[in-house]
């Protein structure tokens, strides 16, 4: 993916695993959404470089918006 790609949000579908890049070192990791919440925010730690992500997400129409940013 290109860096201009990963910094705009980005669409899910109910019950897919959202993959998200850690805007401080790149890693590529996993989560699970709450499908029950139509928008959720969420701290999590980069499992390599131990940072705070803070993760934005809202169910639409189209499905889930996903957005990454230093925490």
């Amino acid at each position: 993916m290109l860096e201009e790609e990963l910094d705009q949000e980005e669409m899910f579908l109910e019950g897919d695993p959202v993959t998200f890049q850690c805007p401080y070192c790149g890693e590529l990791m996993d989560i699970l959404p709450e499908s029950e919440a139509r928008k959720q925010k969420l701290i999590e730690d980069c499992r390599v470089c131990c940072n705070p992500i803070e993760l934005h997400m809202e169910w639409t129409e189209n499905g889930l918006m996903v957005d990454a940013l230093r925490s």
